[in-house]
C-alpha cells in the first residue's frame, strides 16, 4: 500500500458499477461499444454512463481529444475538462509529438514542455503517458520529476509483457481481448521492432474472449489483424456464460 494521501484506481466499465465512483480527477481514455451484455442501449447506453461517471470529479476530467467516443460526451460533462491528444489534433490543453522510437515531445498549449523517453513502445503508451502527465501537471508537479517518473515505468503484467528472448525470438504476452486493443499492440510491435535487425516478422496468436464479444465486434476483429504476417486463432476462451455457434 502506498503513502500518500492520493488514491488511484482503474473504475471497471463492464458492469457499470465505475458511474458509483466520485473522484477529484478522473481520466477517461477512450469510450467503444464493449460489454454489450450489460450495456442493452449499446454505445449511445455507454457514452451516457461515461459521462455520468465523468459528472462524478469534484475538480477535473481529463479527457481524449483524439477519441471519437470521447469526443461525443464532452458536451455532457458540465465539470472542468482538460483534453489531451496528438499535436496537431485539436486545440489541446496537452498534447504529445511522436518521435521514433519511444520518445515523445510534450506540449503545454503550445509551449513545449520537454521531451520524454518512454519504457514501453507503441502510440498507445504515449497517449496513455501524456494522461497521467496532464494529471499530474493538474496536481502542479513540475515537468522534469513527472518525467523522470513516467520514463521509468515498465509497463504492468500481460501488457506487452516479454515473457523470453532466445534464439532471435520475442515471445511478448498482452490481455488484448478488444479489436481496438489488438492494432495497438500489434502497433506497439513493429515500433518494437524497428531497428532490432534480428527481429524479421510478427507472429500473432490471438485467443478471442467471450463468444459474446466476438459476434458482436466480428467485422471489427476481422479488419484488426493487418500487421500481423502470420495469424493463428485458437478456440473462444469462454470467461462466463456459455459458448455460440
Amino acid at each position: 500500500p502506498g503513502k500518500s494521501e492520493y488514491f488511484v484506481a482503474e473504475a471497471d466499465e463492464s458492469d457499470r458499477t465505475h458511474a458509483q465512483v466520485t473522484s477529484y480527477i478522473s481520466v477517461l481514455t477512450n469510450i467503444e461499444a464493449d460489454h454489450l451484455e450489460n450495456y442493452p442501449g449499446g454505445i449511445k447506453q455507454i457514452r451516457d454512463v461515461m459521462a455520468s461517471f465523468a459528472n462524478g470529479s469534484s475538480f477535473a476530467v481529463v479527457i481524449c481529444g483524439d477519441d471519437e467516443g470521447c469526443r461525443a460526451i464532452m458536451p455532457a460533462i458540465d465539470k472542468r475538462k482538460v483534453v489531451y491528444g496528438k499535436k496537431g489534433g485539436g486545440a489541446y490543453d496537452y498534447s504529445y509529438e511522436s518521435l521514433p522510437g519511444f520518445g515523445m515531445k510534450v506540449y503545454k498549449k503550445d509551449t513545449l514542455l520537454g521531451t520524454v523517453e518512454l519504457s514501453v513502445p507503441g502510440e498507445h503508451n504515449k497517449s496513455n503517458a501524456l494522461a497521467a502527465m496532464a494529471v499530474a501537471f493538474e496536481m502542479g508537479l513540475a515537468f522534469d520529476p513527472v518525467a523522470e517518473g513516467i520514463s521509468t515505468f515498465k509497463g504492468v503484467d500481460r501488457r506487452f509483457q516479454i515473457i523470453d528472448e532466445h534464439n532471435e525470438i520475442v515471445v511478448v504476452d498482452d490481455y488484448a481481448h478488444h479489436p481496438t486493443e489488438v492494432i495497438a499492440v500489434l502497433q506497439a510491435a513493429r515500433q518494437y521492432i524497428q531497428g532490432k535487425k534480428d527481429l524479421k516478422r510478427t507472429v500473432a496468436v490471438f485467443q478471442p474472449h467471450q463468444p459474446g464479444r466476438l459476434r458482436d465486434l466480428w467485422n471489427e476483429f476481422c479488419d484488426a489483424f493487418p500487421l500481423a504476417d502470420v495469424l493463428l486463432v485458437a478456440d473462444v476462451y469462454v470467461a462466463r456464460g456459455g459458448g455460440i455457434e
